[in-house]
């Protein structure tokens, strides 16, 4: 098995130049010797759930360049100052921007952090930010989001949508996906078979990525959101593909559809 470790890293690495390359030489110096035993405290240590989770670092991190959101505190205070989904005042955001290789953002979320790491993140919010503490940040968030279980599906659609909130970013998230499974000896994707079974009444970010999907073959249309919420609309597209491919047109989600939906 390849090592989880700073050589891991630097072939994850794209190469940058200047100031930003020092950064990254930095973070992955500081980040690659404790890469193997934070992972496997967190249950992450199987390749595909490595390779998922670095992934998504590596995007979230601009290319393990920094461990703090870009900007300035103009910038953070229009985008955060007294956010009541943060937990944000006035003044709050530049103090908690975001901070991590998946970036936390927002008092109430250092709170909690706080809590659960142990640190005065509220007092000194800067410690977010030290490679160590960004790697640990970005192990909790996924374990709170159960992220694990979607790496196991091999599903960077659904990944990307539970840590983005969104897909943006997904061409680059699955060009780093697969630079870091080829890092890890890995090759390809799983069958359709590891995907969930899904019907009308389901929720989730499996969803979601069957959502991504339909939209993809043009089976939805533009005004039908992608939300995770498995509703008529996505079950009569399921359908209309089932009907296409010569599938039972129960409108369940099984490997064969799976398998049709890939893009």
């Amino acid at each position: 098995m390849t090592q989880l470790d700073t050589e891991l890293l630097r072939k994850i690495a794209l190469p940058v130049p200047g100031s930003k390359g020092a950064s990254q030489a930095s973070i992955i110096a500081a980040v690659g010797p404790l890469l193997s035993a934070t992972l496997a405290s967190y249950d992450m240590i199987a390749p595909l759930r490595a390779a998922h989770f670095l992934a998504q670092c590596y995007h979230e991190s601009d290319n393990f360049c920094t461990t703090i959101e870009y900007g300035d505190a103009a910038r953070f205070a229009r985008l955060y100052d007294n956010r009541a989904d943060l937990g944000n005042g006035p003044g709050d955001g530049a103090l908690f921007c975001g901070r991590g290789l998946i970036q936390l953002t927002g008092r109430r979320n250092y709170t909690q952090m706080a809590e659960i790491l142990g640190l005065p993140l509220v007092e000194k919010p800067e410690l977010a930010a030290e490679p160590a503490n960004a790697l640990r940040i970005a192990c909790e968030f996924w374990k709170s989001r159960s992220l694990n279980a979607l790496a196991d599906q091999d599903d960077e659609v659904a990944v990307t949508w539970r840590v983005n909130g969104g897909f943006i970013g997904l061409a680059e998230r699955r060009k780093s996906l697969i630079r870091t499974k080829n890092a890890l000896g890995l090759t390809g994707n799983l069958t359709a078979a590891q995907r969930p079974v899904l019907r009308q009444g389901d929720k989730g970010a499996s969803v979601a990525s069957l959502q991504f999907r339909l939209h993809g073959k043009g089976l939805l249309p533009e005004t039908s959101p992608i939300d995770g919420d498995f509703g008529p609309a996505t079950a009569g597209a399921v359908r209309a593909l089932q009907g296409k491919t010569g599938v039972d047109a129960d409108g369940i989600v099984k490997p064969a559809l799976w398998k049709a939906l890939e893009v």
